[in-house]
């Protein structure tokens, strides 16, 4: 791993900002050459499985397993500018458990008025299990880091929307019919990121400007956590550092997800060597 990374750790600021609104931006987080590299991935990742599924040029594309299907989007997994925010927030003992990439074609008019977007929380099941009455569940679990590889800066192209500080609510509030309390679109240029909480609400929106919107989205969970998705990286993994096969859900044995040993977390080892990090096995 790029010791760059450790220029961009977590700031307090951030720390603060994602505790009480659920996400952050990262303003410029992919430099020129990843963003062009990035785009040419999804590009073909998008005509492929539209010639596939036989999908009309203003359908939206929702694939999974990016890094499956172009290995060009694997240096994202521990990208300097977003990775040592990961684990500034979860700690050492987390992997890659879910990637997605969403293309979504302008549409030729606005949605009517009065049209309530798909408002949600990530990790589905999970949200329900964890009810329990008077205890203080639904812990973060995950995060996701959204990379937009186009311009969001305008509403309306398909914007990402947030429901900052609810996050730790099991409904949403509304503030009319339409939508909730601090609701807002993102609004970020190309090569930005996004880090947010799975517990934040949030939803997508239609496009009906001139312009496709192109976002991958990389999920972290703890090592304990099942892949959301199917993950057909093994051709990929024998060629990998020990710390990206540790974000591939390398182990080695199968306790090894709940009580590591020091070789199946080698993000830790490498916390260790390189930063002024204090560590311990009890905690993070």
């Amino acid at each position: 791993m790029d010791r760059s990374c450790l220029d961009h750790r977590l700031t307090d600021e951030e720390r603060q900002q994602f505790q009480r609104d659920g996400y952050f931006v990262i303003e410029n987080a992919l430099d020129e050459e990843m963003l062009e590299t990035a785009i040419a991935a999804v590009d073909r990742i998008d005509a492929r499985i539209r010639q596939e599924e036989s999908l009309g040029p203003t359908q939206r594309v929702n694939a999974h397993d990016c890094i499956g299907k172009d290995a060009s989007l694997l240096d994202l997994i521990d990208y300097p500018t977003t990775f040592p925010k990961v684990w500034g927030l979860m700690g050492w003992n987390i992997y890659l458990f879910h990637t997605q990439m969403v293309t979504t074609p302008p549409k030729s008019k606005p949605p009517p008025a009065g049209q309530k977007l798909g408002w949600h929380q990530d990790q589905n099941r999970s949200n329900g299990d964890l009810d329990m009455e008077g205890l203080p569940v639904n812990p973060m679990l995950s995060l996701k880091v959204a990379f937009f590889l186009t311009d969001t800066t305008d509403v309306g192209v398909a914007n990402f929307y947030i429901a900052p500080g609810q996050q730790a609510n099991k409904q949403l509030t509304y503030s009319d019919d339409e939508m909730p309390i601090n609701g807002m679109p993102i609004r970020v240029g190309a090569g930005s990121a996004v880090l947010f909480d799975r517990r934040l609400w949030h939803a997508s929106s239609p496009n009906y400007l001139n312009r496709p919107r192109k976002v991958l989205f990389y999920g972290y969970a703890y090592r304990w956590i099942r892949p959301k998705c199917i993950m057909e990286v093994d051709h990929l993994v024998e060629h990998l550092d020990p710390i990206r096969r540790q974000l591939f859900g390398a182990t080695t044995k199968q306790a090894g997800y709940y009580l590591p040993s020091e070789e199946d977390v080698p993000l830790r080892t490498w916390l260790k060597a390189n930063s002024d990090e204090s560590l311990t096995w009890s905690h993070r």
